[in-house]
């Protein structure tokens, strides 16, 4: 086969054979690193239903067996060279972010990172992929990304409060550092985003998980014998989204290497991730987070339209008899 054309434009063999494989060729580049199940028509179908139903969801094995396992195999030597005492500096290419009493953990400094998780930050500010995430949202319309940050939650180190600000310390959609904003935010305790704001973060926690001791009267005890695991919740690393006022989290997402969360927030809403634990983490959490500003279209304002429409008619076709 050779090339096709839709509309004056050339499609190449691969974008044809998508096409036959009910893969969307509006995802683009989406294909090189995700899994074509993500992409195919049907399957987005079930996540968007999934998501309309909770104003959220997790996806796991979000990206490609091959890129996932470079990015592991980089991440994990991260890890291991950046096992530090409280008073060490951060290693090269990253920034500690604070204070301590609403946050601790590293953020890739910008022009100076320039490692793997670059292009996953890409990957997940690019416009194929806020169309896809359009598309499985029900969003109306997605302006573009608020802001992206890199983070990196050492053992021992790592956390982020119900108050943390992410939106006031990151790269905005326009590429602009942040840095001057988030100083004058500081002091501001509010962690909530804005209203339909979609907060998207793909968490690359390192470790493998490794089976609980069983002590001689046969209850499991994390780190007993040395063995430390992600599952459980001890270990910390755990991402959660609460509202006010309520006591159990609306949303919460263990650190599972290669998981997408998606979570609608309204100003109800704040995140934070749980403190690493030094003795019971099996690895660090890394992770690039997202948020996206999204416009819903409220049912009344379609029921409007309808009925706009509905009066029109009736009212031509009056006009028509007399």
């Amino acid at each position: 086969a050779g090339e096709g054309v839709a509309g004056g434009e050339k499609i190449s063999e691969e974008e044809e054979e998508n096409e036959l494989r009910g893969v969307d060729r509006s995802v683009g580049e989406l294909g090189k690193f995700m899994p074509e199940e993500y992409l195919k028509d049907d399957m987005r179908a079930q996540i968007k239903d999934a998501f309309d139903a909770e104003s959220s969801l997790e996806l796991r094995n979000f990206l490609k067996p091959a890129i996932a396992d470079k990015l592991r195999a980089e991440l994990e030597t991260l890890a291991d060279a950046g096992v530090v005492s409280a008073d060490d500096a951060c290693p090269r290419g990253w920034e500690e972010v604070g204070p301590a009493i609403k946050r601790r953990y590293l953020r890739a400094a910008e022009g100076a990172y320039k490692g793997a998780l670059r292009g996953v930050e890409a990957l997940l500010t690019s416009v194929e992929f806020s169309e896809w995430l359009r598309g499985i949202s029900s969003a109306s319309k997605i302006s573009g990304f608020r802001h992206a940050e890199i983070r990196w939650f050492r053992r021992g180190h790592g956390y982020t409060l119900m108050f943390d600000k992410t939106k006031t310390r990151a790269k905005s959609s326009s590429g602009a550092d942040a840095a001057a904003a988030a100083a004058d935010d500081d002091d501001d305790d509010s962690s909530i985003p804005p209203a339909r704001t979609l907060c998207v973060n793909l968490c690359l926690a390192t470790g493998e998980p490794e089976p609980l001791a069983e002590p001689a009267d046969g209850a499991a005890s994390p780190g007993a014998d040395g063995a430390r695991t992600w599952e459980g919740g001890q270990a910390g690393g755990t991402l959660h989204y609460t509202c006010a006022g309520e006591e159990e989290p609306l949303f919460s997402a263990e650190p599972v290497f290669n998981s997408l969360s998606v979570v609608l927030a309204d100003e109800e809403v704040s995140s934070f991730v749980k403190y690493v634990s030094k003795a019971f983490a099996p690895g660090d959490r890394f992770d690039v987070a997202v948020e996206f500003e999204a416009e819903y279209e409220e049912e009344g304002e379609e029921e409007g339209e309808d009925e706009g429409s509905e009066e029109e008619s009736s009212g031509g076709e009056e006009d028509n008899d007399e």
